[in-house]
């Protein structure tokens, strides 16, 4: 059910999302709509790697799903982090694509997972949704 829903209702607007973010900000192909759903299909492989034996995770699919493809609509290379977190809240929250503690996880996924953030401030406590972190950070 879960993955039908996220297919049928998410992906076809948060890719419409991240295309139209990424063309108004100038996103090169290293950050562009190829690589958010490379990012989406690994994660979905390690996600379906893990299920059998972590299956708590599938009622986390959909936060992991959206903070692959959105990871970098709130990158400073290309806008001010604050303001892409902004316009992320405002469509998954207007489109009523997640609930409200969904969406805050998201947030503190995309806002934690970089490189240079982990390197600085080290791993998030993200409680049961560490796994999850981890699943869409590795897969970027």
């Amino acid at each position: 059910m879960h993955v039908l829903y996220y297919k049928m209702r998410l992906l076809p607007k948060l890719v419409q999302f991240a295309a139209v973010t990424m063309k108004k900000y100038n996103f090169d192909e290293s950050h562009g709509l190829g690589h958010a759903l490379i990012v989406l299909h690994n994660s979905h492989e390690i996600l379906e790697s893990l299920l059998p034996s972590q299956q708590y995770l599938e009622s986390q699919r959909n936060i992991i799903y959206t903070s692959a493809l959105v990871h970098d609509l709130c990158d400073d290379k290309y806008m001010n982090i604050e303001d892409g977190l902004k316009n992320i809240h405002h469509v998954l929250k207007t489109q009523n694509l997640l609930k409200t503690s969904e969406i805050s996880v998201v947030e503190e996924i995309i806002s934690t997972m970089s490189y240079s953030k982990v390197k600085k401030q080290g791993y998030p406590d993200l409680g049961i949704y560490q796994l999850a972190y981890h699943i869409v950070r590795e897969s970027d």
